[in-house]
């Protein structure tokens, strides 16, 4: 399922997909950062860092001590201005100077490189932390995707982008399954190694702003991956789609099984029969929609006609809510005349304190059982109104 969460990603999270505000001097210098950088810090990272910042347009200082040519291994307060700069003009939040996680990876993304050393290419970089990214925001939204793209080509893009990173990442659990289970899966590391270099040309393209070159590159790493997933023995998602309407309509004639049964046992099924009904017309719908390629409207759909079919499951021996309402309008009835009699023996001095006591337990069961009409539970609201005439017997017996 595609989850496009770029609209509502703070800033805080934004970092690593911001937009470059200029071009930099990347090529300046290529450093392997193994470990955070702060204020007293000493090493030839730090060297690098300066000389990075230098040839970036971001001075540690015009002349002398930090200058091009001059950078040196210390981190004190001229490098941490310059990175603060750089932070800045970068969109990191917050910027203070503390060359961390976050300004190594947007690093890696500005100069486009691997991290030297470590063999994790700046794909599975981006790739963790936009899954860490997807799940977070996806907490924050109860789960629920935001909704699809309006058409912008900026939001165009970073979706495609998240669609290729839910993608790659499943085309990868599967191939590693694979080889786990001993399976050939050549055909299927090559797809993912173009998937890999197709999702590297989208994001380059995206710090550009070559919008149109990103949404076409990710694209490619999607299909690519898709690929690679089903290669690799994982299931496409028309299939599973395709299986899952299958599975709903077993269930459905299941339960046409059980109404069947139900009513060869007199029991009342009129409600579970029309509810089954709509359950049908949705499977129906889902099924088109699968004919026409449109997979997330046929998994909504099944969804929908799974949940009718059990409801109606549900719904066998209840009666027709519009019978039991009647039977509640009876039972007020029965109430009413109960009252008056109540109070005629009241008038004649007679004790009627328990026989009212009753009826007020009564009118409220009768109270709770429109409730239960109201969300459509017609079995407990039938029991309540049978407890509620009991009680009314019980208060008349009393006077």
């Amino acid at each position: 399922m595609k989850m496009t969460f770029f609209r509502a990603l703070p800033f805080i999270g934004f970092a690593l997909l911001a937009t470059a505000a200029m071009p930099s001097s990347v090529h300046a210098a290529a450093c392997t950062f193994s470990r955070d950088l702060d204020f007293g810090m000493e090493g030839e990272d730090v060297r690098c860092l300066q000389q990075y910042l230098n040839g970036a347009g971001y001075s540690i200082a015009t002349s002398g001590v930090g200058a091009p040519g001059h950078e040196t291994t210390q981190f004190k307060d001229k490098t941490k201005q310059a990175i603060i700069k750089w932070q800045v003009a970068n969109k990191l939040v917050p910027a203070a100077g503390y060359f961390g996680a976050k300004s190594r990876a947007a690093y890696l993304a500005l100069v486009g490189n691997t991290a030297p050393g470590t063999g994790t290419s700046l794909q599975e970089i981006l790739q963790k932390q936009l899954l860490a990214l997807q799940q977070q925001l996806s907490t924050a939204q109860g789960g629920t995707p935001a909704p699809a793209s309006s058409g912008n080509a900026d939001t165009d893009a970073r979706n495609a982008i998240a669609d290729a990173v839910s993608t790659l990442d499943k085309a990868k659990k599967q191939v590693e399954k694979a080889k786990d289970d001993g399976e050939s899966i050549g055909r299927a590391e090559k797809r993912l190694a173009d998937a890999d270099d197709d999702f590297m040309d989208a994001v380059r393209s995206y710090f550009k702003g070559h919008l149109d070159d990103a949404l076409d590159s990710a694209r490619d790493a999607a299909k690519n991956a898709e690929n690679a997933y089903e290669d690799a023995g994982g299931q496409s998602h028309s299939d599973e789609v395709e299986s899952y309407i299958d599975d709903v309509q077993d269930l459905i004639d299941k339960v046409d099984d059980e109404i069947s049964e139900a009513e060869n046992n007199n029991k009342d099924v009129r409600s579970a029969k029309t509810l089954l009904k709509k359950a049908q017309v949705k499977h129906d719908d889902a099924a088109d929609a699968l004919d026409a390629d449109n997979f997330d409207d046929a998994e909504s759909l099944a969804e929908d006609a799974e949940k009718l079919a059990d409801d109606a499951s549900d719904a066998i021996g209840e009666r027709d809510r519009r019978d039991v309402q009647e039977d509640l309008d009876d039972a007020r009835n029965e109430l009413s005349d109960a009252r008056d009699e109540v109070q005629k023996a009241k008038d004649d001095g007679e004790s009627v304190h328990t026989a009212e006591r009753l009826l007020d337990d009564a009118e409220g069961k009768l109270d709770d059982a429109e409730n239960d009409i109201d969300d459509n539970h017609t079995s407990d609201a039938e029991d309540l109104i049978d407890e509620a005439l009991d009680l009314v017997k019980e208060a008349l017996d009393k006077i």
